[in-house]
């Protein structure tokens, strides 16, 4: 934490403005689509009837939903407005976690990145949204920073099932994550790496087990050529896809999206001007040997897999702590 206690102004102004900016933004009416039937709605309909239900005709409810139980209490104690305030703190948290992570891989480079992070457009929007990108970018840097201190495999298991329980695409990073966990430990305790590596798993088995019971299928809406499921089959699971390739449209695969998607998150002004003022910064502070060298591994990995097959800005939200 000491680095967060000595905040240099540029940096520091820069995490006070995006948090100011979401606080605000946060409220604005609720517009957002997927924020009204799914990611804010899920926690006023479960304190509403006292119990989780079974929501056939909403796919979206019968995904692990880790990053919307969060909002609960916020529902309890003060409606959507409580809702809105706990997904602001995870913003903040966001930050606090992907400072830490630079902060352990490179010394001196913690509030650079907090600020970067900060500055990412993208970011701050999903924050005023519910979206559950930021829960997924929480537990990647959760476990980043494990595996960065060398912290026991279990806890950077755990923590990249929680990044997953939160968004599936956080899958990727995760996987790649314990890839990395197994292959930096000693020859004589990999076993072991990988027994741990099974401890991502436990997170998400109560979302598996309830869709089990009432779907017929654990990993509901999806695998449903080969599991089925309740109302649903492999047609109508095309068409998620199918929406998806839509909502991709322009973002194919180019150097120009490359440099949109990723560097400046289509926000010109934050993404470009911010990371051309405090990248050099990041870059320049002393490297801490192969925890820094695995971290940034794991990026390239997740974002190559990324970039090539859903270059959509939102879903590289979770390796933005990377």
């Amino acid at each position: 934490t000491a680095w967060w206690r000595r905040a240099p102004w540029p940096e520091g102004a820069v995490i006070l403005l995006a948090l100011g900016v979401a606080a605000l933004a946060a409220r604005l009416p609720l517009a957002h689509g997927d924020a009204q039937v799914w990611h804010f709605a899920v926690g006023e309909e479960v304190l509403r009837r006292g119990r989780w239900t079974l929501n056939v005709w909403n796919n979206a409810w019968h995904y692990p939903l880790a990053t919307e139980m969060l909002f609960l209490p916020g529902y309890a104690f003060g409606g959507l407005e409580g809702a809105k305030a706990v997904n602001l703190f995870l913003f903040s948290a966001v930050l606090a976690a992907g400072g830490a992570l630079a902060g352990a891989v490179r010394p001196g480079a913690g509030w650079p990145a907090a600020a970067l992070l900060a500055g990412c457009g993208a970011a701050a929007d999903v924050s005023t949204l519910g979206k559950h990108d930021l829960g997924a970018a929480l537990g990647v840097a959760g476990a980043a920073w494990c595996l960065a201190r060398g912290r026991a495999p279990v806890a950077v298991a755990l923590c990249a099932g929680l990044a997953v329980e939160a968004k599936y695409t956080a899958a990727v990073p995760a996987l790649v994550l314990l890839a990395a966990m197994v292959r930096m430990a000693k020859p004589g305790r990999r076993g072991m790496a990988v027994l741990a590596a099974a401890a991502a798993a436990l997170p998400l088995v109560p979302w598996w087990t309830q869709n089990a019971l009432w779907l017929g299928n654990p990993v509901h809406p999806y695998a449903s050529r080969w599991l089925g499921g309740l109302h649903w089959n492999a047609e109508l699971e095309r068409g998620i896809w199918r929406v998806e390739e839509a909502l991709v449209g322009a973002q194919q695969w180019s150097a120009r999206a490359l440099f949109r998607n990723v560097l400046a998150f289509a926000d010109p002004f934050f993404g470009s001007v911010l990371l051309g003022a405090l990248l050099p910064r990041a870059l320049a502070a002393r490297s801490a040997g192969p925890a820094a060298r695995a971290v940034l591994a794991v990026f390239l990995v997740s974002f190559a897999v990324f970039a090539t097959v859903v270059p959509r800005r939102r879903y590289l939200l979770p390796l933005l702590p990377l």
